[in-house]
């Protein structure tokens, strides 16, 4: 059944009158890199689903035919349409701001699907549509999804920064912060969920001061 879709998932989700809590639970990663210019080059952001929504995805979009437990070129390619075809309308997940405007990306490049285990992961490098630079100003970085259909977890330990001497990212999760699998079973409307869905999103700051 390859008409199967995430963005698509997800934006009919998020028009949903109720029942707008996490389905689907991400453990995400990012590396960011700050090029010589104190400007921001690129993300790259990885994304772990967790085994429910993993065997769901794999069995339906018949991947590994042969059943021994790999995955071929063919279906790391279907991987990688099936989780980024529409994203753009969603923002990638990844989100910069700056002085609170967000930042336009480009479309990401270099996307990679494959297994670990039981769980689906896509990888891929976002970046800045333009310059974004930080010299004056910092910029943050959130991986989240705004429908709060996803639930997506960047622990300290899975973010890591490249850059110049001065350069630096500041993430420091608060760990106090409600817990978002204690929303789980949660109904609200489209408007609180979008809220919600950005509200408990982490926030790195990046910064050349």
């Amino acid at each position: 059944m390859r008409s199967f879709r995430l963005a698509p998932l997800l934006l009919l989700a998020a028009a949903a009158p109720a029942a707008a809590h996490p389905h689907v639970f991400v453990d995400a990663r990012a590396h960011v890199v700050v090029n010589a210019a104190e400007e921001v080059q690129s993300v790259r952001v990885e994304w772990l689903f967790d085994e429910n929504y993993s065997l769901y995805a794999k069995d339906g979009l018949a991947l590994d035919a042969d059943r021994d437990g790999l995955l071929d070129e063919t279906d790391r390619a279907t991987l990688v349409e099936v989780h980024t075809d529409g994203m753009e309308a969603l923002g990638w997940f990844t989100f910069l701001r700056q002085s609170g405007a967000m930042q336009t990306l480009a479309k990401p490049e270099d996307f990679e699907a494959d297994m670990i285990g039981d769980r689906i992961v896509i990888r891929f490098t976002a970046r800045p549509a333009s310059p974004l630079s930080l010299a004056e100003l910092d910029a943050t970085l959130t991986l989240n999804d705004p429908t709060f259909f996803v639930a997506m977890t960047l622990r300290p330990d899975h973010f890591t920064f490249e850059g110049p001497e001065g350069c630096a990212a500041l993430y420091e999760p608060d760990e106090t912060q409600l817990s978002v699998t204690s929303l789980f079973g949660m109904d609200m409307s489209e408007t609180a969920a979008r809220s919600f869905g950005f509200t408990f999103a982490t926030e790195a700051v990046l910064t050349c001061r």
